[in-house]
């Protein structure tokens, strides 16, 4: 079994937090999923770095387009509009918003 170890970096409201997620892979898991790629563990890595970037280039058009609408100027950088979307009050998580809408 191989442990693999996550360091995740959240940047919320302008402060950043790690936070460790550990998934423990079966040896046939490993096994199987290497049959098709090189490397089990940097495949999980790469996989993660991708989403995380595809969420982020989804946030910050997001998060541009609303304050092109509503008049806002917009801080430079991609982490600083990152930073304002999460310091917006009415910022809901994903979760949240699905909570939200499980109750109506």
């Amino acid at each position: 079994m191989i442990n693999i170890v996550f360091f995740i970096i959240l940047s919320l409201a302008m402060t950043a937090e790690a936070k460790n997620v550990v998934l423990n892979i079966p040896d046939e898991e490993i096994a199987i999923v290497e049959n098709d790629v090189v490397d089990a563990e940097q495949w999980l890595k790469d996989a993660w770095a991708g989403k995380v970037s595809k969420c982020k280039e989804r946030l910050v058009k997001k998060e541009v387009d609303q304050s092109i609408k509503d008049g806002e100027t917009l801080p430079a950088g991609q982490d600083a509009i990152v930073s304002k979307h999460f310091a917006r009050p009415d910022y809901k998580s994903r979760k949240q918003k699905d909570d939200v809408e499980k109750q109506k």
